[in-house]
């Protein structure tokens, strides 16, 4: 380990290869402690942990290393064939311990082993704390799940035993139960340790946090919560600055608007007298010209005034020109509260060809129930849900339910047509909705008269997400029913809240699989249908 660890940015800059900019002039200073990398989605956060990391040059500055550095992108592909002990680069070192352990004397094995003789214990311990206790090092990438795989690429960074760890949302593919495993390692951590990340619990075991946004990156000395608050504050005062800057603003406008009136009844009350003949010419020529040189005085105090009114409400809804709250009303999609939503008796679900049988199960589900649907990764959440919506027919018992309007929406949005427009989409989807107010629902969801003919294919997954919203909650006949699988993978904190925000207003009910128990809590869920899978059968408890 290095004595004193550092990472830096000097005067860094990184543009595309087409030559946008995304980060410019960072100055940025790490301690070697653990800080979360916060940003909405295209800020910028990956491609500085890739700065930070060596993965990517800078087109202009320097990035300062000092110590022994380990990194993990989003996304690390691994040989089909290759064993676990490979992914964590540890083979050659437990093939010569076998070696050794078997009587082979030969002097090169020593060589590759070094000094390192606790090398298959130092595995096992990560591997165990990040919930792979089951895993044989001798095992092949080609029978892991997707999560496994997730995580023993973890395991292989903590293995180098590294002064800096650089980690690009780690939480990707986990479940819940593996979620808590990452944040408890992580938090343990006493190296330095980077990490871009969308989950609160997660960035909630950091000490620091660095904001990336406008091309720029800042280091905040507050924890996760702490840091929240501080950007909640920071936008309380933006929002009262844009309310004072709106209201100077029509103050300016008016009073310039009063001026230029009463200049208007002068002008013509001199014009009255001038054609009386009841002044001397001589004088009215004089009142004119003193009376056209303080109009213009005037005017041009009260133009200047109404100028530096519009730039102040420029620049103060600008700290705000990121907000993606969404405010709306749904009473179209209200359930009566003794309304049967779906009712189970004794309902089985058989997924891959029986492979796995959930269930039986007995559920009564009535009015406007808010239910999250929980279990680990591969214990049949989207199966099960896709039954209870009636999507798909069970492979035993019956489900019943109330002719409700039922909807669904995956994190993909694979309703919208990526080659249509936003307003395309909505249109198409809600063909009575008459345009100008298409316009006005898309703007109530965010996207600005600017915005609304952009292609969904070139939207980002938070845009993507509000639009799919904005399209299935339109109109006269919205469902009362939304089914959501994951709707928040791949957002960005904001855009998850803004998500939760426009599903405050729904009146109807919702049935929720996701592994973010804070998106849970902002969505109101209360109840939850827990999934626990023990070999080909998975059990359902509502609790």
């Amino acid at each position: 380990m290095s004595p004193h660890p550092r990472l830096a940015c000097r005067a860094v800059s990184w543009q595309t290869p087409d030559g946008r900019p995304v980060l410019s002039d960072v100055e940025l200073e790490l301690p070697p402690v653990r800080t979360g990398l916060v940003g909405r989605n295209g800020s910028g956060k990956s491609t500085l942990l890739r700065l930070l990391a060596g993965a990517l040059r800078p087109t202009e500055g320097t990035v300062e290393r000092v110590g022994r550095l380990a990194w993990l992108p989003q996304t690390v592909p691994l040989p089909e064939t290759a064993t676990v002990a490979d992914v964590l680069g540890v083979a050659d070192k437990l093939r010569a311990l076998r070696r050794l352990d078997a009587g082979d004397g030969d002097p090169d094995l020593l060589e590759v082993i070094g000094d390192d003789w606790t090398v298959e214990t130092r595995c096992r311990r990560w591997l165990d704390e990040l919930g792979l206790a089951q895993l044989h090092l001798d095992r092949t990438v080609a029978t892991l799940s997707g999560g496994e795989r997730a995580r023993t690429a973890l395991a292989a960074r903590l293995v180098e035993g590294p002064d800096w760890l650089l980690l690009d949302e780690p939480g990707n593919h986990l479940d819940l139960p593996a979620r808590e495993r990452l944040v408890a390692v992580l938090s343990a951590w006493s190296g330095g340790l980077v990490v871009c990340s969308h989950d609160r619990d997660l960035l909630g075991a950091m000490t620091e946090t660095v904001e990336v946004s406008g091309g720029d990156a800042q280091r905040y000395a507050l924890g996760f919560t702490d840091f929240e608050a501080h950007r909640a504050a920071e936008r309380a005062l933006a929002e009262r600055a844009a309310e004072r800057a709106a209201t100077e603003l029509t103050q300016a406008r008016r009073q310039a608007r009063q001026v230029i009136e009463r200049q208007q009844k002068r002008s013509a009350q001199g014009r009255r007298q001038r054609s009386t003949g009841s002044q001397p010419k001589m004088v009215l020529n004089k009142w004119k010209a003193q009376s056209e040189r303080s109009t213009a005085r005037l005017g041009e105090r009260h133009a200047s005034r109404v100028a530096e009114a519009e730039a102040a409400l420029a620049h103060a809804e600008d700290q705000l020109a990121h907000d993606t709250t969404v405010r709306l009303d749904l009473p179209h999609t209200e359930v009566p509260a003794r309304t049967t939503v779906v009712e189970a008796e004794g309902l089985t679900v058989d997924v891959g060809d029986g492979a796995l049988r959930i269930g039986p199960v007995d559920l009564t589900l009535e009015g406007p129930v808010r239910i999250g649907i929980l279990g680990a990764n591969g214990a049949g959440k989207s199966s099960l849900l896709r039954v209870l919506s009636g999507a798909h027919p069970p492979a035993a018992g019956t489900r019943r339910g109330a002719p409700l309007r039922w909807g669904s929406l995956d994190q993909h949005a694979t309703f919208l047509d990526s080659a249509d427009s936003v307003l395309g989409n909505l249109q198409r989807l809600r063909p009575a909705l008459p345009h100008a107010q298409a316009r006005w629902w898309l703007d109530r969801f965010g996207f600005t008269r600017f915005e609304v003919d952009k292609p969904v294919a070139v939207l980002s997954g938070g845009e993507r997400m509000r639009a799919a919203l904005a399209c299935l909650l339109a109109g006269q006949s919205p469902p009362q029913v939304m089914v959501l699988d994951e709707p928040t993978n791949n957002l960005d904190l904001d855009t998850t809240r803004a998500v939760a925000g426009a599903l405050a207003a729904y009146r109807g009910a919702l049935l929720v699989v996701t592994h973010d128990r804070h998106f849970l809590s902002d969505l109101g869920v209360e109840r939850s249908l827990h999934l626990t899978r023990t070999g080909a059968h998975t059990a359902v408890v509502l609790r």
